[in-house]
């Protein structure tokens, strides 16, 4: 977990930094795998929401497996940050993959 009252805020910074972009990569992941399988941009849009609660379900089990390892502390903040990182990654992803037309999303 994060405690800035042990850890320097550089090691905080850089342990956030890590989970919101290995998260981002997670929901990227999961995106581009059903993106295709949506053929509306509603459809889409539902199928990202899956993604996300796959997504920090997954940041969920992490935290609660470190219950039972006395190394770490399961920390809630932990999942939000890994929740958030995947929203970013479900979200850019989505919005960048062609659609059935071939093109980009337009602005």
């Amino acid at each position: 977990g994060i405690s800035l009252i042990s850890d320097t805020t550089f090691m905080a910074l850089t342990f956030i930094l890590r989970k919101l972009l290995a998260f981002l990569l997670l929901g990227a992941i999961f995106a581009r795998a059903v993106h295709r399988r949506s053929a509306s941009p509603r459809g889409r849009w539902l199928a990202a929401g899956g993604c996300l609660l796959v997504a920090a379900g997954v940041a969920v089990l992490i935290e609660v497996g470190q219950v039972v390892n006395l190394e770490h502390t399961p920390d809630l903040s932990d999942a939000m940050v890994g929740a958030i990182g995947a929203a970013i990654g479900i979200a850019v992803t989505v919005r960048l993959l062609p659609h059935e037309g071939g093109s980009t999303a337009e602005p």
